[in-house]
């Protein structure tokens, strides 16, 4: 997991300071033979299966968060995943925030 989050990250900042935007010469837009949609593209592919091992991980630590969320905050389980999802949600948010 934290490899995928390093690709989505590197390929973040290769999109967002060293590749060509609109505008301006086509080779600007090429970096090591790939297109800046190309990078895009890895990026959303990265990006999904980065995802979908999150949920992974939730599933396989379940017992965990409801063990945690009865001990730390005396919640039951569910608005503690409701919880983290949220702030999943909201960090997430702020990295589509970030990119544009």
């Amino acid at each position: 997991m934290v490899a995928v989050m390093l690709v989505v990250m590197f390929i973040g900042i290769l999109l967002g300071f060293f590749i060509a935007r609109a505008g301006g010469p086509q080779a600007e837009k090429y970096l090591w033979g790939l297109h800046r949609h190309d990078w895009g593209d890895l990026h959303l592919y990265f990006s999904l299966t980065l995802v979908a091992l999150v949920i992974v991980h939730f599933i396989l630590h379940m017992n965990w968060i409801r063990c945690m969320s009865k001990q730390c905050l005396r919640l039951h389980w569910l608005p503690m995943l409701l919880l983290l999802v949220i702030l999943w949600a909201s960090v997430a948010e702020l990295d589509v925030i970030v990119e544009k």
